[in-house]
């Protein structure tokens, strides 16, 4: 198969990484138009989150969500957002766990929640 026609999503369909609802669930073989969609999940059933930082200011990378069925969804941030996603996803665990205070994560090249 060309490299032009591997995608992440056909990656993931080939080894059993998709989740049961997800869109990608049939191989896309045509390169298609790039069009925005929309991913949803309950964070409370989800096994793992975890942020990987591409860059030193911690704009851009991945996210990586991980389902109790060991399914993985991954989201690249290319054009940065990751930092305003890792903030919001560290008050969400503060809220959850009030009482850990970790502040080695901040110089970690990714995080876990």
């Amino acid at each position: 198969m060309p490299s032009w026609m591997r995608s992440p999503e056909l990656l993931a369909l080939q080894h059993n990484l998709v989740f049961p609802e997800s869109a990608t669930a049939s191989p896309v073989t045509l390169r298609r138009a790039y069009r925005c969609r929309r991913f949803s999940v309950d964070l409370s059933e989800m096994r793992s989150l975890r942020l990987f930082f591409a860059n030193p200011a911690c704009t851009c990378g991945q996210l990586v969500v991980a389902s109790r069925e060991s399914q993985y969804k991954i989201l690249h941030f290319h054009h940065g957002g990751l930092d305003r996603l890792a903030a919001i996803l560290h008050q969400w665990h503060q809220l959850l766990y009030p009482r850990l205070n970790i502040d080695t994560e901040e110089t970690l090249p990714y995080r876990h929640y």
